[in-house]
């Protein structure tokens, strides 16, 4: 019996040199082409592209999980501990 094993070279790199005290909930946008995650405490949602760019958003609640709006780029639900926001990622309002 022959075993033939392929390895595959991969280059493995930094996403983001973001720090977080307590990072969670990564979310894949199909919509916008960027991965999301929270820092529960420091109250911020973060979005980063591939191509190297980067947005915070700074809340006065605290966020814990992340979630596309279907066919919607410029919105994502975020549960918080007052509850359930509706985010503009244009300008970071957001309804409850």
């Amino acid at each position: 019996m022959v075993i033939v094993l392929f390895i595959k070279i991969m280059n493995i790199e930094v996403f983001s040199r973001k720090r977080s005290e307590l990072g969670e909930s990564c979310c894949w946008h199909r919509g916008r082409g960027s991965l999301f995650w929270v820092d529960i405490l420091s109250k911020k949602i973060y979005e980063k592209f591939h191509n190297s760019k980067e947005n915070i958003w700074g809340l006065e609640c605290i966020p814990s999980v992340v979630f596309e709006v279907e066919n919607c780029q410029d919105r994502l639900w975020v549960l918080t501990n007052i509850g359930l926001l509706l985010l503009n990622l244009n300008d970071g309002s957001y309804i409850v």
